[in-house]
């Protein structure tokens, strides 16, 4: 069985972007956007008519390994820049 993952493209200046752009410099103070070369759900999400971006702590260079983990410190961050991100977020 092959799996399909349609890419995600967001624009940069889609509503939702400019909101989670803003979520991040006010609490990182930075805001940059980068592709990623792997399969999520999202674009599946994305057809369907909800926006969508891919935003998360930790590094990709220690996911889906036999020890996968990511800093507490660094979840807590992204639960406030998550929290930021509803509460000014509209579509």
């Amino acid at each position: 069985q092959i799996e399909y993952y349609p890419s995600l493209e967001t624009d940069r200046d889609s509503p939702l972007s400019r909101c989670a752009a803003a979520a991040c410099e006010k609490l990182m103070g930075d805001a940059r956007f980068a592709s990623a070369p792997w399969g999520a759900d999202s674009g599946h999400f994305s057809q369907a008519g909800i926006p969508c971006i891919l935003f998360g702590p930790g590094s990709i260079a220690q996911a889906h390994k036999a020890v996968e983990f990511v800093g507490v410190d660094q979840v807590i961050f992204a639960a406030g820049v998550y929290a930021e991100i509803i509460r000014t977020f509209a579509p």
